[in-house]
């Protein structure tokens, strides 16, 4: 999907763009943690005329990261990940985003 014009005004132009915002952590998945990234998210990126088509949670297994960001970026203009990166030596966030 491409960004699209969708209003102009005598001196300015406003493009609506389509985002999606994957949550990556199996600890929002087990009710460990609440996601409260994507909810911040969406509240300001509406605000600045970004409209956010769809919210995930993924898995932090390498193919589900991969899938769903492979997915989204077909669907969408932009695709951003929270979550996730974290200090341990099995994370594999960034590993499954650029296999995607």
């Amino acid at each position: 999907m491409n960004a699209t014009l969708v209003h102009t005004h005598l001196y300015s132009h406003i493009i609506l763009t389509y985002l999606c915002c994957s949550v990556i952590g199996d600890e929002v998945l087990k009710g460990h943690v609440q996601d409260i990234n994507s909810h911040y998210l969406c509240q300001q990126l509406w605000a600045l005329g970004v409209r956010v088509q769809h919210v995930s949670v993924v898995s932090d297994e390498l193919s589900s990261i991969s899938a769903a960001v492979k997915t989204m970026a077909a669907l969408h203009d932009f695709v951003l990940t929270t979550g996730g990166i974290g200090p341990t030596h099995d994370d594999v966030t960034m590993e499954g985003e650029l296999a995607s």
